[in-house]
């Protein structure tokens, strides 16, 4: 209840939640994740799982503790600002996985948590990381803020910061 909004409820309230609601009323959707394929969803990894070739998975403001991983080609990941969307994961917060995943692109948010930020399998093409922050990496063993492998051709990346990275102990 926001600002004193609405009356006390007594008994008999249906309540519809936001996830099975289409909008709210400016009509955006009420689910911190969706996609552009119309699914809401409550975490990065359900609508990445769910997106279609082409789609655009967007993140609301918030901090969601998860690791991801884009499987789809053609696919966006854009948050509300890298100060503002932040994915707190572990081992590698942003994984490009599948081989020939190709014109992936990384938008507006923040990889924290994890041992690498962002992670592009071999033979992964057209990838951009634009306007990310990676920071607050920590591991026992090697930590890579971004690590793009072999054979993989036209990534680029713009407004990225990569900073607070430590290992050992």
């Amino acid at each position: 209840n926001d600002g004193n909004q609405g009356a006390n409820v007594t008994d008999n309230v249906e309540f519809t939640p936001w996830l099975n609601a289409s909008t709210d009323n400016n009509g955006q959707p009420f689910a911190p994740v969706t996609n552009s394929s119309g699914g809401q969803f409550a975490s990065i990894q359900a609508a990445l799982d769910n997106a279609d070739n082409g789609d655009t998975v967007s993140v609301k403001t918030g901090t969601f503790d998860e690791s991801v991983a884009i499987k789809t080609s053609n696919t966006t990941l854009v948050g509300a600002g890298k100060d503002r969307t932040i994915i707190n994961g572990t081992g590698t917060v942003i994984d490009v996985p599948n081989s020939g995943t190709d014109n992936v692109t990384i938008g507006n948010v923040k990889a924290t948590g994890g041992t690498n930020g962002i992670h592009t399998q071999n033979n992964v093409d057209n990838t951009t990381i634009d306007s990310v922050l990676i920071e607050d990496l920590d591991s026992d063993g090697g930590i890579q803020g971004i690590y793009i492998e072999r054979d993989s051709s036209n990534v680029v990346i713009n407004g990225t910061t990569i900073r607070d990275l430590s290992g050992g102990s």
